[in-house]
């Protein structure tokens, strides 16, 4: 327990941030890092101040900004995209009540209205 006191006295002093003040510290250090990178490249060929660049290489190493960057971002998207499927607790409780609010047709199919498709998603747990 003493862990969870030194970690309360040591965030005692801290600002807690938003997620959202946090995502634009954190766009404000990708500009700033793009920004340095721009600059370090205008140094070794002065042309890219007046000629505007069309292609970049891809980089070669895995320590580049671009390279973090588009992993940052792949994991993120990967990541809620995860969350958006339904796991398989949620498919069965969404099977059961689909079941369950059946309207069935003369001819023997089973369908379902729109009240009770209203009715099945409000009984389920938004994702």
């Amino acid at each position: 327990k003493k862990w969870v006191a030194a970690l309360k006295s040591y965030n005692e002093g801290k600002v807690h941030k938003t997620p959202a003040e946090n995502d634009k510290e954190a766009d404000i250090e990708f500009l700033r890092l793009l920004e340095e990178e721009r600059k370090v490249e205008e140094e070794k060929d002065p042309s890219y101040k007046t000629i505007p660049r069309f292609f970049y290489k891809k980089p070669s190493n895995e320590n580049s900004l671009y390279f973090r960057v588009r992993q940052e971002a792949r994991t993120r998207f990967l990541q809620n995209k995860t969350a958006e499927v339904l796991d398989k607790e949620d498919l069965e409780r969404l099977w059961f009540l689909l079941k369950e609010n059946v309207s069935l047709p003369e001819d023997g199919t089973e369908r379902i209205n729109y009240d009770q498709f209203v009715y099945v998603s409000s009984m389920l747990p938004p994702k």
